[in-house]
């Protein structure tokens, strides 16, 4: 069990999950019991992790990718060897096959499909992990494309597509929604501070929600603009090498993005939050990086 969860108890109160028709970030219904002194920290601090969107992010936007269909072979985006990785060929497979003969059961096959036209509104929870997974170097850049050496370089083809795919995925099971980290925007930003500053090796998408939906990026520094209003800045994969910043008044107790978008086809507006909404959240890399408990298994 790492630090985290050592420190924040986590109720999953069971409820259905309402899926965002955006890039589709899962509103989650965890909640969190925050214990701000067990972090060490009573206010938000300045800090860096060095991503920045160009090289660490990708040079294409979220939602560029041509969309699934069912009829036309190697569109997925999800693909059976990417759920082979997730869950493991016994959960996959149903234990008759294995490997590169992997016949997915019924259920696999559904989940698999139901995956892929979420993803055809937007991957950017894909996006985000996968850049995460590459700047901490679980992925490699050069073994999604010959001769690549950064995120920045690729292409979105098929290998980055199944990587995406593949992180995309990871919210939609437990693994993830026991992991992620809620609360009102002070919390949440107080609690982002101090895992930015003592867990530097796991850093974290940040998902946050409006009116019309979900958005996922990377959060890699946090600048304090006095008056108690901090800045996080971000990778927003909907602004390809650019760089944002969503902020939070803690005076106030909310948080604005005025770039936000489900996807870069739709108006930019700015979104907002409070401590009623509670609709600002972060999830550390490590939840998406351990093999996950099997949504479909037994159906």
């Amino acid at each position: 069990m790492n630090l985290l969860n050592k420190i924040i108890k986590i109720t999953i109160i069971c409820q259905t999950l309402i899926l965002l028709v955006a890039c589709q970030t899962m509103p989650l219904t965890a909640k969190t019991d925050f214990d701000l002194e067990l972090f060490r920290l009573d206010k938000p601090e300045a800090v860096d992790l060095g991503f920045r969107a160009n090289p660490n992010g990708f040079k294409f936007a979220n939602g560029s990718a041509k969309p699934y269909k069912a009829n036309i072979p190697g569109s997925e985006f999800l693909t059976v060897k990417g759920m082979q990785l997730m869950f493991g060929d016994e959960s996959v497979c149903g234990g008759q096959t294995s490997g590169d003969n992997c016949k997915p059961t019924l259920a696999a096959k559904k989940w698999q499909e139901d995956i892929n036209l979420k993803m055809n509104t937007g991957q950017c929870e894909g996006l985000a992990v996968l850049a995460l997974s590459m700047f901490k170097g679980h992925d490699q850049p050069i073994l999604l494309a010959a001769g690549k050496n950064s995120a920045f370089e690729l292409d979105y083809g098929s290998s980055v597509r199944e990587a995406v795919g593949r992180y995309y995925a990871y919210q939609f099971t437990e693994n993830v929604v026991k992991s992620v980290v809620k609360g009102t925007p002070t919390e949440v930003l107080t609690q982002l501070s101090a895992h930015l500053k003592f867990k530097p090796n796991d850093p974290v998408t940040l998902g946050f929600f409006g009116d019309t939906g979900g958005h996922s990026t990377i959060p890699y520094a946090i600048e304090d603009k006095g008056k108690g209003v901090y800045q996080i800045k971000m990778y927003d994969n909907n602004w390809p090498d650019q760089e944002r910043f969503l902020e939070v008044d803690t005076q106030a107790d909310t948080w604005i993005y005025n770039y936000a978008s489900r996807n870069p086809s739709e108006p930019v507006q700015a979104w907002t939050g409070d401590a009623k909404t509670k609709s600002l959240e972060f999830t550390p890399l490590s939840s998406r990086l351990q093999k996950a408990e099997c949504p479909f298994c037994g159906h």
